[in-house]
């Protein structure tokens, strides 16, 4: 493997490790989003994660801050190229996690 195949791997495996991200990549999937609508979209997430977690898939090239330059402050996030090259893998996690539901609820298993 490349080195820069085995950094994005790493990138990659840090950025799904992290707890929200997946939520936040799916949101973005969608179109632009503004933190309010993410954190309204993702319950649970507080405000300082949500920040922590949109600046780390920013510095990973996987979203991009858009500043309209306006007062009061408008920001909305937007996947980057890079990013939306996610989608496959997000449909795979999401139809993953969607038969593992469908298999407990058949099974009478909540976990």
């Amino acid at each position: 493997m490349s080195d820069s195949a085995h950094s994005d791997l790493e990138m990659l495996a840090d950025v799904l490790g992290c707890k929200w991200m997946i939520q936040i990549l799916q949101q973005l999937e969608q179109g632009p989003r503004r933190p309010s609508q993410i954190r309204r979209a993702v319950p649970g997430i507080s405000e300082k994660v949500l920040t922590e977690r949109l600046r780390h898939l920013e510095q990973a090239g996987l979203i991009q801050r858009h500043d309209y330059g306006v007062f009061p402050r408008r920001v909305d996030y937007r996947l980057t190229e890079r990013g939306a090259e996610l989608r496959p893998l997000l449909d795979a996690i999401r139809e993953f996690c969607e038969r593992s539901a469908r298999r407990r609820r058949a099974s009478g298993n909540r976990r």
